[in-house]
Formats: structure tokens, C-alpha cells, sequence
């Protein structure tokens, strides 16, 4: 019994394993723009390279379910998580599409996606890109934890651990998945839920190794529109740190793989302190957030576009990191 007591208060003295620090990462746009044919603008291993040079150590690649029947965009999306895994780079799949196919398209899709893939790629499945058209319209959180919780157990017949990002209605918003304010309506199961986090517990989770996909930017409106974020005082409901803590209370990790608060250029006077609040959440709450994947990153984007991450093309071979991106890589 001393020699149980003396062993239990030595465990007790090691120091709890932290957690590992959340994965700075970048979209790289392109194959998810409209009406190009043959992958004309997706990203390639170069920009692959460049980006994971500039000290990006996720990629988030934004596709459209038809490029699965494009042989030459499908090579260049083999291409793009072929350079990044032999750089130690993990790749999120994200089908950037809008809406919210039924249940056996969804799965279907994932299979074929994983198949055309070479076995043991480190991807990670994005379901869709903040989804929407739900069959129940006042009700789209009800559906979609039902639904979703149905695509995961299909993906899991074929692939039981690869990890599975899942986005919500409204946008995908951090801040319409947990929502402090909203927990006595929540707590009532005769009201309908006013969050994602609040269905997905009434469908009793998603189970292992699935991921929360969540959007946020900060200008007016919160859409990612305006290069000028807004003047109202931040409230704590809709923090990052928010976001993280309503993954806390279901045992999740999750993943900003959307936010964006400058481009290369530099950073509005009016989103300094935002993007600052962002990174310190981020940094401050590892054991939940596992990552982010800023918005706005690859060539394809023209150099005026307000979130764009890449340095002009004809400075990109000797341009020195961003002020922007060297404080989100730090």
C-alpha cells in the first residue's frame, strides 16, 4: 500500500502533458473559383512550397465536387497534397460549395475523393463550405446535426480514422456554434436550438475524430467583405475564446479555417487589435484549437483583392514575409 501511495504521489508530481500548439495555416484559392476549366488556376507544388517557406504549416485547399470528373484539375489537387505531405504538411479538403447535398451524396463524394487519393495521404475532410438550402429552413441546426451525424458513421465504413471537419448553417459563424447567452434556451428541449453546438448535443455527438470548421471574420456584418473591420466593442460571446470553450464542453477540437484580418500589404489601423485578440485566443487555448487557415492565400488572386496573402508575382521569388504573415506564423 506505501509502495501505491509513493507511486500515485509521483505521478501527481510530473508535470500534465500540454498541448501541442495550434497549426498556423493558409487557403490556397483557385480551384474553387467559377468556370475554370482543367485546374487553370488552381494552386501547384510551388505554391505549395512558397507558402509552407513562409512558415505555414496547414493547408487548407477550397474544390469543387466536379473536378473530381476533370482528370487535369484532379492531378494538379494530387499534386497540391502530394508536396505538402512530403513537407510534413497536413492538407483539410474542403468541398467549397454552399449548399447541403442528402445524406448519401455526401458520402458517396468522400469516397470517391479518398479513393482518388493515394493511400496513407494525411488529408483532412471538410465537409462543405458553409452549407445551406436545408429541407427544414427553421429548423437548419436540427437537420443538419442529424444529417451530419449520419455522413460521418457512412465515411466511417471506409475511412474509420481519418479526421472529419464539420461546418453549420449560418455561415459557419465561431460564434452561431457556441453562444453563452443563448443557454437557457438550449437548456429547454421543447425550443428549438439556437446554435449548432446546442443540436449537436441533442443528437449525442458526432463521435471520435471529427473536428469543428468554424468562419470568422470582422468586419460589419461579419462576411469578409470589407478590408475595414468594425468599430463596435468585441463582445466576449463572440471570441475565439468562446469558440473554444464550447469545443471544451464536448470534448471536440476545432479549427478557424476561415478568418482574415489583412493581406500583404499590411493590416488596417482598425483590425490591428482584432487580428492581436485572435492569435492570443488561438495561442491561449491550444488544448481546443488546433488550428487556423487564413483567408486569401495562393496566385490566383488579383493583387488588389483585400485579404490576399501572397506578395505580387513578379516580387514573390525575393520578397521578404509579410509583416502580415510573420505575425500570424510566429
Amino acid at each position: 500500500m506505501i509502495r501505491i501511495l509513493l507511486a500515485a504521489f509521483a505521478l501527481a508530481l510530473l508535470p500534465s502533458p500540454t498541448a501541442a500548439a495550434p497549426l498556423a495555416g493558409v487557403n490556397l484559392s483557385g480551384c474553387e473559383f467559377k468556370g475554370v476549366l482543367n485546374g487553370a488556376l488552381c494552386p501547384t507544388p510551388d505554391d505549395v512550397r512558397f507558402s509552407i517557406g513562409q512558415g505555414f504549416r496547414l493547408i487548407r485547399l477550397p474544390f469543387k465536387s466536379a473536378q473530381l470528373d476533370d482528370a487535369k484539375a484532379w492531378a494538379k489537387i494530387r499534386a497540391v497534397v502530394a508536396a505538402a505531405n512530403a513537407a510534413g504538411v497536413p492538407v483539410i479538403l474542403d468541398r467549397h460549395e454552399f449548399r447541403w447535398p442528402p445524406v448519401e451524396e455526401q458520402v458517396a463524394f468522400w469516397k470517391r475523393v479518398l479513393a482518388a487519393l493515394p493511400a496513407g495521404a494525411d488529408v483532412k475532410l471538410d465537409l462543405m463550405n458553409e452549407p445551406k438550402g436545408f429541407a427544414e429552413p427553421r429548423a437548419p441546426y436540427a437537420q443538419w446535426a442529424r444529417d451530419t451525424k449520419a455522413i460521418v458513421a457512412g465515411i466511417r465504413a471506409f475511412a474509420p480514422r481519418t479526421e472529419i471537419l464539420v461546418e453549420w448553417p449560418n455561415y459557419s459563424a465561431t460564434f452561431r456554434f457556441h453562444d453563452p447567452r443563448v443557454a437557457a434556451i438550449e437548456a429547454d428541449p421543447r425550443r428549438t436550438c439556437p446554435t449548432a453546438g446546442c443540436a449537436l448535443d441533442r443528437v449525442g455527438g458526432f463521435g471520435p475524430n471529427v473536428a469543428l470548421s468554424g468562419h470568422r471574420y470582422f468586419d460589419t456584418g461579419t462576411a469578409g467583405i470589407k478590408a475595414e473591420c468594425t468599430s463596435k466593442t468585441p463582445n466576449p460571446a463572440t471570441s475565439i475564446a468562446s469558440f473554444a470553450e464550447g469545443a471544451r464542453k464536448r470534448g471536440m477540437k476545432a479549427y478557424v479555417t476561415e478568418v482574415a484580418w489583412g493581406s500583404w500589404r499590411g493590416v488596417p489601423a482598425s483590425c490591428a487589435g482584432r487580428g492581436a485578440a485572435f492569435l492570443a485566443d488561438v495561442t491561449a487555448n491550444p488544448d481546443a484549437i488546433a488550428g487556423f487557415t487564413v483567408w486569401g492565400g495562393g496566385r490566383a488572386w488579383p493583387e488588389r483583392y483585400i485579404f490576399r496573402v501572397d506578395t505580387p508575382k513578379a516580387e514573390r521569388a525575393a520578397a521578404p514575409v509579410s509583416t502580415y504573415v510573420a505575425a500570424i506564423v510566429r
